[in-house]
């Protein structure tokens, strides 16, 4: 079985799956150009034990997949000096699984820094939500290239009821400071009545503008655009909401990671498996990959600051460390989450040095377990059973008011 997917836009990249046998199939590319890093979202009736990557991009890669609901995500991201993609047709990698496999979509990176990303229309919206599982991802890169930008992140088609459609429901951008960069995002309006949406930001500061509402007549689809601006050397995060008569529809994360225009490093910061979804208080594992390009043979003081923010912008960790890079540098690195409440959460890294920096990203989500949930409501039971026997307890001994017994009007009289 083929199945070739054309996307639209500027990379007009197709992608097909040649079922090999049962259990393997082949998943390939077609029109690739200058393409820099990649993620895609397949579906699955079984299980997949194994992505075997077929080395498209070359062999300096970060690369990985990540499965959660019967969906699957495969990345890969360039980690070298070229600063150039990788152009033609190929396979990426072969997937062995159990059951069907369909592929749902694909976002593409190019060496410039601009993303795309296309739905087949083959599965529904949970095929980019589901990305938050623990199989493991790679997070956006900041540097002298398209920086990676691939996180397992919730892209793709929500759908509100029939009400109105949204093209993602998150945006990962790599944006240089001071520097303009837009992002569209599709808006359609599906109802049988003209719909007015207002639109909020929470989180980025100064460094978004939009559209402050969006009117859609009935069937109407509008783009919006999204201009990003940094002013600040970090990673932004925040939310596009919207409303309709006061009322919350939808809302858009998003991830901004901003570099310097000059920066000499690539890097790519990758959550294990483990810590993509993790129970409160429990530590994650991210691994970090560091290239310099532009640049052989030179040791580089560098500082990195690594901070756990949410998509409100508040930070909850703040690390710093100073070390030379030579050339390349990996290392994994352990991040404790005690204070981190329910919720999703983004851990960046950003490399300082002398004028220059650049930044990475990976989101993960802290998560109550079953047996929390199990405990927690066992527990608010118990406090209605106690709550109710001591009500009960009252009412049966509650003192009488109203009047005195005989035996004491007798005793009076006598």
């Amino acid at each position: 079985m083929c199945m070739l997917f054309a996307l639209p836009g500027a990379f007009a990249i197709s992608v097909s799956e040649e079922e090999v046998n049962a259990s393997l199939s082949t998943i390939s590319i077609s029109s690739a150009t200058n393409l820099y890093a990649y993620e895609v979202n397949m579906s699955y009736t079984g299980s997949v034990s194994s992505v075997d990557f077929a080395g498209f991009l070359g062999s300096s890669t970060s690369s990985g997949y990540v499965t959660r609901d019967n969906y699957a995500y495969a990345y890969e991201s360039k980690l070298d000096s070229t600063q150039a993609g990788t152009s033609g047709s190929g396979a990426l990698f072969n997937v062995t699984h159990s059951g069907d496999l369909t592929v749902c979509g694909i976002l593409a990176v190019s060496a410039s820094g601009s993303s795309e990303y296309a739905s087949t229309g083959n599965c529904n919206s949970n095929s980019a939500s589901g990305s938050t599982s623990p199989s493991g991802s790679a997070g956006g890169g900041g540097g002298g290239s398209a920086g990676g930008t691939i996180n397992t992140s919730t892209t793709g088609a929500v759908d509100l009821g029939g009400a109105v459609y949204f093209s993602v429901d998150e945006i990962i951008v790599t944006a240089i400071l001071g520097r303009e960069t837009i992002r569209t995002l599709t808006v359609k309006n599906t109802e049988d009545k003209p719909v007015v949406i207002d639109l909020f930001q929470e989180g980025f500061g100064n460094a978004l503008v939009l559209p402050q509402k969006i009117e859609l007549a009935v069937g109407e689809e509008k783009n919006l655009t999204l201009l990003f601006t940094p002013s600040e050397q970090k990673v932004l995060t925040g939310k596009i909401l919207f409303e309709i008569a006061g009322e919350r529809i939808n809302e858009v994360l998003v991830i901004v990671n901003v570099r310097s225009e000059n920066s000499l490093f690539d890097n790519v910061l990758t959550l294990g498996r483990k810590s993509k979804v993790i129970t409160p208080g429990e530590r994650i594992v991210a691994q970090v990959n560091i290239e310099q390009v532009g640049v052989s043979g030179m040791k580089i003081d560098v500082t990195v600051n690594y901070f756990i923010r949410d998509f409100a912008g508040n930070s909850y960790l703040e690390d710093s460390e100073t070390f030379f890079v030579d050339g390349s540098k990996e290392y994994v690195k352990e991040f404790p989450t005690d204070n981190l409440p329910l919720g999703k959460y983004v851990l960046s890294l950003e490399i300082v040095y002398p004028g220059e920096f650049a930044t990475s990203s990976a989101q993960f989500e802290v998560r109550a377990t079953e047996s929390l949930i199990t405990l927690w409501r066992v527990i608010g039971g118990a406090i209605l059973l106690i709550a109710g026997a001591v009500f009960f307890w009252a009412v049966r001994h509650k003192p009488s008011t109203g009047r005195k017994s005989s035996a004491t009007r007798r005793s009076r009289r006598s």
